[in-house]
């Protein structure tokens, strides 16, 4: 499915695009506690999440497709003008909810996508890491590490941000974040 870039077959209005009206028609518990009407700029065209894809990827992939050169755009509606290198799905300094309206989003994709606290035991956090309890310690937030067929594609999945994964569990392919040919980090 995710990889044509293309929606699943739902009830929709005919309207436009189909992942538009998704994104303002979700009937989840999540979506409909924080539907508020907005006013704001949006994206002309949503894209249909990848399930394993991280939130900076996703909001990146949004992002180039609708031209925008940066994150910056997406960013600023949610508050921040800012892209820091750290990763989106740690942020708390972010309306995530108004990250959602503008990238044309359900509220619930954005949410799955964040790495929220989940206990803390001495000094060891553990997070929600796509519905897994993974200490924070094994997550690295800071780099991204990718895999050739990732790049072709033009995504990211969040296994990219887990230190002990070290290679992509679809294709084999080993997650690298250095060139190599010029062996400097990955941006």
């Amino acid at each position: 499915m995710a990889s044509t870039g293309t929606a699943q077959p739902h009830e929709w209005d005919g309207q436009g695009n189909q992942a538009d009206w998704l994104a303002d028609n979700c009937t989840c518990t999540s979506c409909l506690s924080t539907s508020p009407d907005f006013n704001g700029p949006r994206v002309l065209t949503a894209v249909v999440p990848w399930p394993d894809e991280s939130l900076v990827g996703l909001v990146t992939r949004t992002s180039a497709r609708n031209h925008l050169d940066r994150l910056r755009s997406i960013l600023a509606v949610a508050g921040s003008a800012l892209h820091t290198r750290f990763n989106l799905a740690v942020r708390d300094d972010l309306d995530f909810v108004q990250l959602a309206f503008a990238a044309r989003l359900p509220f619930h994709e954005i949410e799955a996508r964040r790495y929220r606290p989940v206990s803390a035991a001495g000094d060891r956090l553990v997070v929600d890491f796509y519905d897994a309890a993974v200490p924070a310690c094994d997550l690295e937030l800071r780099y991204s590490r990718v895999t050739p067929s990732w790049l072709k594609a033009g995504y990211h999945s969040a296994l990219g941000h887990h230190a002990l994964v070290t290679h992509c569990p679809k294709t084999g392919e080993i997650l690298f974040d250095h060139c190599p040919r010029c062996n400097l980090r990955l941006t």
